[in-house]
């Protein structure tokens, strides 16, 4: 009697065993995907660092030139590189004016990607911000008052698209960083 009975438990027991195993598979799988999420959320916060980190940069860069800012050297449009500076103020005395304009490239530069044809002096960030754009605007018609908004976009998440904005509604649109530059 024991013996008939052993072998009905020794099955039970194996189905428990699989069952235990299927749901801790299934847990594992939630773990996994957990940890996805995370690092891709790390990543994006990593990105917004940077692009933050730039546009400060940028931003120090305007503030020590009031001058060139008055004089809207640092103006840049979207999705166009801002000309070559026509002297190197690394080496050279410039007019504010001029400073502007080197101080725009050399920035630029961090951004640009080879085919854009920019020389570039500091080390890039187009791996940290994938096809990242640029643009310096005033916020109302410019004057000596006028706020100057510095804009780096990039895409982060995906390749196919070809946005132009930074709306977070729409799916199809960039990541972006906004900062606010006063005269």
């Amino acid at each position: 009697m024991n013996a008939s009975h052993r072998c009905r438990q020794s099955g039970l027991s194996l189905i428990e065993v699989l069952i235990s195993l299927v749901v801790i598979g299934i847990g594992l799988l939630g773990v996994a995907g957990l940890q996805t999420t995370a690092v891709q959320s790390n990543y994006l916060a990593y990105q917004y660092s940077m692009a933050a980190r730039l546009a400060e940069n940028l931003a120090e860069a305007m503030r020590s030139n009031r001058s060139g800012l008055l004089g809207n050297a640092y103006a840049l449009e979207l999705g166009s590189p801002p000309d070559a500076p026509p002297i190197d103020c690394s080496n050279a005395s410039c007019t504010p004016e001029q400073l502007g304009l080197w101080q725009l490239a050399d920035w630029y530069s961090m951004l640009a990607t080879p085919e854009e044809g920019f020389e570039t002096t500091q080390a890039s960030l187009t791996d940290a911000l994938p096809m990242a754009q640029a643009s310096v605007t005033c916020a109302d018609p410019c004057d000596d008052r006028s706020l100057r908004v510095i804009t780096v976009l990039w895409n982060a998440t995906r390749r196919d698209i070809e946005g132009t904005g930074c709306d977070p509604q729409d799916a199809d649109d960039l990541q972006c960083v906004r900062l606010a530059v006063s005269p």
